[in-house]
This record gives C-alpha cells, sequence and structure tokens, in this order.
C-alpha cells in the first residue's frame, strides 16, 4: 500500500494492542501500514477484518458463543430453509438469526439457546413449541431421526480422529470439514507429488498463512511441534481417513537409503475437478501462493525451512500444541511477499 502522503510503500506494522468489546479487553495482533516519513498509520479493508476478527474470536471463544459458521451449520443440518424460520423457531427476532449467520455477535443467553439447539431432540421440543406452519414442522420432524444418527457417526469420526470441534485459538477458530482436508490433499498431491512430511508442512503454511490475512484458518486442524517439523495433531489417522475416502489418491511407499522407514509420497490417478464449490477465494489465494512458494522443493528443504519458524523452535522440545497466534511471527517468503516489508513485531 502507498502512502497517501508521499506515495512511498509503506512497511506493515504489527503490535500488540489492547482492544475492548462488550466491556471486556483482549490482546490482538494489530495490524496497520506505516508511513515512515510523517509516522502515520492506516488500516485498509483486509486489515480493519483482520483486527476486529482477532477481537471477535477471543471473546466467542471466553464465553463459548458459536461462530457464523458453526450457527448456519445448525439451521443447514436440520434442512431449514431460512433464517427467518430457525428465528421463530428459537424466538429471536425475524432477522436476528440471520444476523448471527453474517457475523452479529449474539448475548450469551441466545447464544446458549443455539448451542441448545444442536442437539435434535432439544431442537424437536424447541420446534413443537413454536409458532410456524404445521406442515413445516411435520417436514422438520421427519428429518430429525436421520439427522440424529447422522450426527451420532460424525462425532464417532471425529473422536476417533481425536480432534477438537470447538472453535478455539488451538485449531484456528475454524469448524473442522473433512471434506476440506480432503480436497487440500488431493490439490496437493496433484500439484506437487509431496512426501508425507512435506505435505504435513504445506497445510501448516496454507491454515496459518490464511489465520495471518484473515483470523481464520481453512481446515480447523490442530497442530504440534515434533523434531521433523509441525505437523496436524494425529496426522497419521487424518491421513488414514484421507486415503479411505479418497480412491482418486495414490500412495508410492518405498524404503529410504538407509532402509530404516518408509516414504509415503503422495500423487493421484486422475485429473482433480475444480476447488471452487469448496473454498473461498481467499482461501485459493493462499493454497495456490503455498502451492507456487514450495513447487521445486525437496522435502528436506521444506522441512529446513518450517525449522526456522518461532511456531517450531518455542515449542519443539515439548511437543507443543502451536497456536495460530504464532502467525503472525512466521518468516516471509520472497515469491509471497514480494512487495511488502514488514517491520518487527512490538511487544
Amino acid at each position: 500500500m502507498q502512502s497517501p502522503f508521499t506515495g512511498k510503500e509503506m512497511k506493515i506494522s504489527i503490535e500488540k494492542v489492547s482492544l475492548t468489546f462488550r466491556k471486556e479487553t483482549f490482546i490482538v495482533f494489530f495490524h496497520t501500514y506505516l508511513c515512515e516519513d510523517t509516522n502515520q498509520k492506516f488500516e485498509d479493508t483486509d486489515f480493519a477484518n483482520l483486527n476486529i476478527n482477532q477481537l471477535y474470536n477471543q471473546y466467542r471463544e471466553k464465553h463459548n458463543i458459536p461462530f457464523p459458521t458453526e450457527i448456519k451449520a445448525i439451521r443447514e443440518q436440520y434442512k431449514i430453509p431460512s433464517a427467518t424460520m430457525m428465528s421463530s423457531i428459537l424466538g429471536f427476532g425475524t432477522n436476528m438469526y440471520a444476523n448471527y449467520e453474517i457475523g452479529e455477535i449474539p448475548s450469551i443467553s441466545n447464544a446458549n439457546l443455539i448451542d441448545l439447539a444442536r442437539n435434535p431432540q432439544t431442537f424437536k421440543n424447541l420446534v413443537e413449541k413454536a409458532d410456524i406452519k404445521l406442515k413445516d414442522k411435520k417436514k422438520i420432524f421427519s428429518q430429525i431421526e436421520d439427522i440424529a444418527v447422522e450426527l451420532a457417526e460424525k462425532q464417532k469420526l471425529l473422536e476417533k480422529l481425536e480432534i477438537n470441534t470447538k472453535p478455539t485459538l488451538s485449531n484456528g477458530y475454524s469448524v473442522l470439514k473433512i471434506e476440506k482436508i480432503n480436497k487440500l490433499i488431493l490439490f496437493f498431491a496433484d500439484k506437487l507429488q509431496p512426501y508425507k512430511t512435506a505435505l504435513n508442512k504445506l497445510l501448516f503454511y496454507a491454515d496459518f498463512w490464511h489465520f495471518k490475512d484473515t483470523g481464520f484458518s481453512i481446515t480447523g486442524l490442530t497442530y504440534q511441534a515434533y523434531p521433523f517439523g509441525i505437523v496436524p495433531s494425529n496426522y497419521e489417522g487424518i491421513f488414514r481417513e484421507v486415503e479411505e475416502k479418497n480412491k482418486n489418491l495414490h500412495i508410492e511407499r518405498a524404503l529410504n537409503a538407509e532402509g530404516t522407514a518408509v516414504k509415503e509420497r503422495y500423487t493421484i490417478q486422475e485429473q482433480e475437478t475444480s476447488m471452487d464449490n469448496f473454498f473461498s477465494s481467499k482461501e485459493l489465494e493462499i493454497i495456490n501462493k503455498v502451492v507456487a512458494t514450495f513447487k521445486g522443493k525437496t522435502a528436506t528443504e521444506i522441512v529446513k525451512e518450517n525449522h526456522k519458524e518461532e511456531a517450531w523452535k518455542e515449542n519443539e522440545s515439548d511437543r507443543n500444541i502451536v497456536g495460530y497466534d504464532y502467525a503472525f511471527k512466521l518468516n516471509p517468503f520472497p515469491s509471497c511477499w514480494a512487495g511488502f516489508v514488514i517491520s518487527p513485531l512490538i511487544f
């Protein structure tokens, strides 16, 4: 971004700042552009959204308030055709549920009611008392039993994979979607044919670079620092699930040069179809940056880059979970950050 005073390219300044929301104070990594000649700071729309998302996300996590994606997913799981009908079922104002789906933060009492609606039996009770047409009630009732079975199966899978289903800092404030992980792994297998060691890092950078720009991860995965780099927690179980679900995924297995371990390289059988239906334009932008940055690099080179990250250096000795706030300390890569000069973090 160019300075409105001098026309020169401005630095990105990141400072730890206290912000207040609903009489509570939280620390955010506040992003601005700095004009060094005038010492003036500016927010563009992207930085304003990133700064406010950090504040709202912490408030939601502290008070267990569902995130917009969760709120929309609750309505969609019951196939409720409109947010207006969902508002009627829960006893909210006409447009209230629609506003919550696009980002307005519910009161704690309304958030608790939305959370209760996740449970099919509880939701059935709410529908019975709701002021909606009888035909709509019958339609919802006819689906609830099947939905309960589907949700139970999904919960078993998440427990099997040891995945946290609540958005927190540890998963980038995103609801995990196995479908997205499947598609992302297939995309990297198509474009880069990575070994598993490298694939772990590609997932990490996709999630953390997206969080750095937006305050949210792409996949909702949680990451840990291991001796050979940062990896998704329980990545072996997740990869097994992906392998079982995707016939298009091909894994080449061979012993390493020393004959002491099996190397696994991920490729695909057929060209993958468009990912536009699975990822937002911003997510696709970041995913393609990951491909452009690491294309042609060996697994060893990618691990070496990963070992330079504070996220790895500060957590590897105890194999700690790597919080997504480390995204704001990531080392820049020239192919992704051309034209940007990032000023040091101020703590």
